[in-house]
């Protein structure tokens, strides 16, 4: 979907020559059919954001974190300091990649120690490249007035 949708404006607002999408998202909404279609996106189109209201044949789920599994990607990695597992997931909002990046980070300078990225004075500094780049991809993908809030709710390191 980000391919698709404007950047730099307000959601769910497509690129030139990709409107006729909201079209085909339309009739999805409202022509009975068998079909089934998934689409994943950082923001929904603001047009099918018309068809969840009323409509039981277009759903949206929002993922929210990964709860027992953010914990499990930390101990597959093999981190050290269980007890501070849950600073690290909250830091990076239990995002699966970004776990992912920091638990290699960790065990590259910390030798697994969770305790010492953490007391870190400048664990701002080693964040995983991968990192830094997926949240300026999203933050350039909003437009001014959206990124000010995306700024506000990512976490505050990166």
């Amino acid at each position: 979907m980000q391919q698709i949708l404007n950047s730099g404006q307000l959601a769910g607002n497509y690129k030139p020559g990709y409107e006729n999408y909201g079209t085909l998202f339309k009739l999805i909404g409202e022509i009975p059919h068998n079909s089934c279609l998934i689409l994943n996106s950082w923001e929904p189109p603001s047009d099918i954001l018309t068809f969840t209201d009323d409509n039981l044949a277009v759903c949206l789920l929002q993922l929210t974190g990964l709860g027992e599994a953010a914990t499990e990607i930390i101990r597959e990695k093999g981190l050290l300091d269980e007890d501070r597992w849950p600073e690290l997931i909250n830091l990076y909002q239990g995002n699966p990649l970004w776990l992912k990046l920091v638990a290699q980070t960790i065990n590259n300078l910390f030798s697994g120690r969770v305790s010492q990225y953490l007391s870190y004075e400048s664990a701002v500094e080693i964040k995983p490249s991968a990192i830094e780049i997926a949240a300026t991809q999203t933050m350039s993908a909003c437009a001014d007035k959206e990124g000010m809030w995306v700024g506000k709710i990512l976490p505050q390191n990166l």
